[in-house]
C-alpha cells in the first residue's frame, strides 16, 4: 500500500486531502493459496486418520477377535453350554449324520458330530464362538437371530447401549473393509497432492515446516480426542454395574488404541518436518549471502 502526494484537479479546485493506491502484488495470492493448501491438508488429513483407523478395526485379524469377544458377551454362550452340552452331546450319539445346534444359540453355527464328542467343553465353546464371529464378518448382523439375542431391532433403541452395539459390530465386516480400503487410498492421494502443492508454494526449508505444521494441526487434536475417548470408556467400565456394558467398553477400550497408534506415528512426522524445517532455515538464515562481502 502505497500513499501518493495530492494533485491540483485539473479544473483548478484544492485537492481535498491524501488519496491511498492499495496494490496487491504475486506474494498476497502466494501466501493466500498456501494457507488454503495447508487448512486443505489438515482436513484431508483428519479424514485420513478416520478412515485409515475404521480399516484397520475391520480388517479380517482385528474384526474378527473383536467379534469373537462381542459373541462371547452378547450370547451368554457359557451358560448356554451349561444348560444344552449334555443334550448336544447325546443328539450326536444318537445321529451322526446330522447337523448339530446348540440349543437357543441366536447364531446359526453347524456342528457335526464327531467335534462334539472329540473336543472338550472348551475346545468346543472356542469352536462355536469362532464360527459366529466368521458369520458376523461375512453377513454382518444378520446372521444373529432375533430370539434369543439382546440386539434385536425391536428390542433396542437406536441410541441405546445394545443400539450403538448393533450399529458399532455391523461395521465389522469384509465388504466394508474393502470400501474403506478405497476410501484410505484415495485419501492418501489427495493429501500426496496437497503436500506437494505446499512444498511448492513455500520457499526455502519453510516448505519443510509448513508440511509439518500442517500435520501436527491435524494428528494432535486427534491424539487428544482419541486418548480422551479410551479415558471415557475405562471410567464407563469401571464404574458400569451391567455385565454387558462393563464387557463392551472394555472391547471398546482396547480398540481405542488404534487410533492412539496411528496419531501418535502422525504427530511423529509432522513434529519432525516442522523442527527440521525451522531449524534449517534460522542455519540458511546466518549464512552469508552470495556475492556480498562477509562483515
Amino acid at each position: 500500500m502505497a500513499m501518493e502526494q495530492p494533485t491540483a484537479p485539473a479544473t483548478g479546485q484544492e485537492p481535498t486531502g491524501p488519496h491511498f493506491t492499495v496494490t496487491i502484488g504475486r506474494g498476497f495470492w502466494r501466501n493466500s493459496f498456501k494457507w488454503a493448501t495447508g487448512i486443505l491438508l489438515m482436513l484431508s488429513l483428519l479424514a485420513l486418520l478416520v478412515a485409515l483407523g475404521l480399516a484397520q478395526l475391520t480388517a479380517e485379524g482385528p474384526a474378527k477377535r473383536t467379534l469373537r469377544r462381542s459373541v462371547a458377551s452378547l450370547t451368554e454362550i457359557d451358560t448356554l453350554l451349561d444348560r444344552g452340552y449334555e443334550e448336544l452331546r447325546q443328539e450326536a450319539q444318537e445321529d451322526g449324520e446330522a447337523a448339530l445346534r446348540l440349543k437357543d444359540f441366536p447364531v446359526q453355527v453347524s456342528l457335526n458330530a464327531e467335534e462334539v464328542l472329540d473336543l472338550s467343553r472348551s475346545e468346543l465353546r472356542g469352536l462355536i464362538i469362532d464360527r459366529s464371529a466368521e458369520r458376523l464378518y461375512d453377513e454382518g448382523m444378520s446372521a444373529f437371530r432375533e430370539e434369543g439375542t439382546r440386539l434385536s431391532e425391536e428390542d433396542i433403541g437406536f441410541f441405546s447401549t445394545q443400539g450403538a452395539v448393533r450399529n458399532s459390530l455391523g461395521l465389522l465386516r469384509d465388504n466394508v473393509h474393502d470400501g474403506l480400503r478405497v476410501a484410505v487410498a484415495s485419501l492418501a492421494g489427495v493429501c500426496l497432492v496437497l503436500a506437494v502443492a505446499l512444498v511448492l508454494l513455500g520457499r526455502g526449508f519453510g516448505r519443510l515446516a509448513s508440511v509439518g505444521a500442517a500435520v501436527c494441526a491435524a494428528a494432535i487434536p486427534f491424539l487428544v480426542g482419541a486418548v480422551a475417548v479410551r479415558f471415557a470408556l475405562r471410567l464407563a467400565s469401571d464404574e458400569g454395574e451391567e455385565y454387558l456394558v462393563r464387557e463392551l467398553t472394555r472391547i471398546g477400550e482396547e480398540i481405542a488404541w488404534i487410533p492412539i497408534r496411528d496419531s501418535i506415528a502422525l504427530t511423529a512426522l509432522g513434529v519432525s518436518l516442522l523442527v527440521a524445517g525451522t531449524v534449517l532455515a534460522l542455519w540458511a538464515d546466518r549464512q552469508p549471502s552470495r556475492g556480498r562481502p562477509v562483515p
